[in-house]
């Protein structure tokens, strides 16, 4: 099941959600967000999952592909909206970590996917 998440952006597991439906409920918080604090500066703070989507829907292609982001655990992105689009001044940002601390990790459920990090 989970490689099937995986690979697909539109399958939802039973009582779970789609890729592609995650991104669209982390988009409208985060606009929400933007909507009640214009001009402020948002803090976010995350797991994977949701930073992954978050990035496909704003730097991707908002088409799924949501796997590819692969976030580092503790990795810092920053993103600013201009009005019209947001864009990545810092995406997948491991430099404060001491190197001992990063490992890589590749998902069970993805083992056959050339993994790809925006760092």
């Amino acid at each position: 099941m989970w490689a099937r998440w995986a690979k697909d952006p539109t399958f939802a597991p039973p009582n779970g959600e789609s890729p592609l439906s995650v991104g669209k409920r982390a988009v409208a918080a985060v606009q929400a967000l933007t909507e009640a604090h214009p001009g402020e500066r948002i803090v976010l703070v995350t797991h994977g999952g949701i930073i992954s989507c978050l990035l496909d829907v704003w730097l991707g292609s908002g088409s799924g592909d949501w796997i590819r982001w692969d976030p580092h655990n503790c990795a810092v992105s920053e993103l600013v909206w201009d009005g019209e689009r947001w864009h990545g001044e810092v995406v997948n940002d491991i430099s404060h970590l001491p190197p001992d601390a990063v490992i890589e990790v590749v998902p069970s459920y993805v083992p056959e996917m050339e993994k790809t990090r925006q760092d």
